[in-house]
């Protein structure tokens, strides 16, 4: 109810049907809010509304990014959907985060890792984004390419003896591998552009 007021109170500001992106009292050519305020408002004015509109902006986000993709939730950096029910090979998760416009799970650190493992992963047995390339003899990201950004290895982890390796968590714990070929929950993820403390 208090971001409803915030939003509101930021509409009737404006006198604006556009809302806080048309800070012009006239409501043409909307431009940069802040470069609007600071034409039209008294730092002490500023100083008030500028607050709100971050606020507001951090709003919009959300519902745009709620509405691009249901059922996902903000944790870390990014959006996570965590399938707890439905079960699938490493290929055939990564083929349905596509599809939800997403990617297969990777952790950027440990402060995400624990909040994605607190809030969801208590049961079952999760794929990640992450696979074992026998050439390189490394584990690469699938959706940069690139070396794993977290590797988190449960105790006697990583076994490469099959070139056909996967990452996974189970119960929430550490990374282990398995065959790609097994069939276990996922999570998929997207990035957001938010900022990394």
């Amino acid at each position: 109810m208090r971001k409803l007021a915030v939003v509101l109170f930021c509409v009737i500001l404006t006198g604006c049907p556009h809302g806080f992106q048309a800070f012009s009292p006239k409501c043409e050519k909307p431009g940069s809010p802040e470069y609007e305020l600071e034409a039209y408002c008294d730092q002490k004015c500023y100083d008030i509304i500028y607050p709100f509109m971050v606020s507001v902006q951090k709003l919009q986000d959300e519902l745009k990014w709620r509405k691009m993709y249901p059922g996902f939730e903000k944790l870390g950096y990014g959006i996570f959907y965590i399938e707890q029910v439905k079960t699938a090979t490493w290929e055939e998760a990564v083929a349905i985060c596509h599809k939800m416009g997403a990617q297969l799970g990777e952790y950027d650190d440990g402060v995400e890792f624990e909040m994605v493992k607190k809030n969801y992963t208590r049961k079952g047995t999760y794929w990640q984004a992450i696979r074992y390339w026998p050439l390189q003899t490394s584990f690469k990201s699938n959706a940069t390419g690139l070396p794993a950004r977290y590797l988190n290895w449960d105790a006697a982890q990583p076994s490469t003896i099959n070139s056909q390796v996967c990452t996974a968590t189970r119960l929430g714990q550490s990374l282990f591998t398995d065959v790609c070929d097994e069939q276990y929950n996922y999570i998929c993820k997207v990035d957001l552009p938010l900022k990394k403390k």
